[in-house]
């Protein structure tokens, strides 16, 4: 389980509204916000890096056991 992230500029009006609870984001946050993950390549490295991790764990247990990746304000969700 992890926080979550935008896997791109378009989706980060929507990613703030998760976290937010649904309240409006300031424009001049929303702005400073997508200026950050421009600077980072565009989106979150999150999900990239917390997939090895979830199929290094996988290997690392073996066939006994189950590996589930899941997001807590972005896909791929935990109720999911």
């Amino acid at each position: 389980m992890a926080y979550g992230g935008p896997e791109s500029l378009e989706e980060i009006p929507g990613y703030l509204a998760d976290i937010r609870a649904g309240r409006p984001t300031p424009r001049r946050v929303l702005e400073e916000i997508t200026e950050n993950y421009r600077a980072i390549g565009g989106r979150s490295p999150l999900l990239e890096v917390t997939s090895r991790q979830v199929d290094a764990l996988a290997e690392e247990l073996g066939d006994d056991y189950r590996c589930y990746l899941g997001m807590r304000h972005w896909a791929p969700w935990i109720e999911d």
